[in-house]
């Protein structure tokens, strides 16, 4: 499931998806209970590990 951005919705990603057979589901606007997986995960993400990177951390990623 992916959001409803326009990133999500360009040819680009249908076409690679489509070339990996991965299916491309977009979920309903302002109902993320259609995306609870991922929801759930970016939950975990943002309370055990964004708490645990300091600055010095961060600057490597870019």
């Amino acid at each position: 499931y992916v959001d409803n951005g326009s990133s999500y919705r360009s040819n680009h990603l249908s076409l690679v998806c489509a070339k990996l057979g991965v299916a491309l589901i977009h979920a309903r606007p302002y109902r993320p209970q259609g995306k609870g997986k991922i929801e759930r995960w970016f939950k975990t993400v943002r309370g055990q590990l964004l708490i645990r990177l300091t600055n010095d951390d961060t600057g490597s990623l870019e």
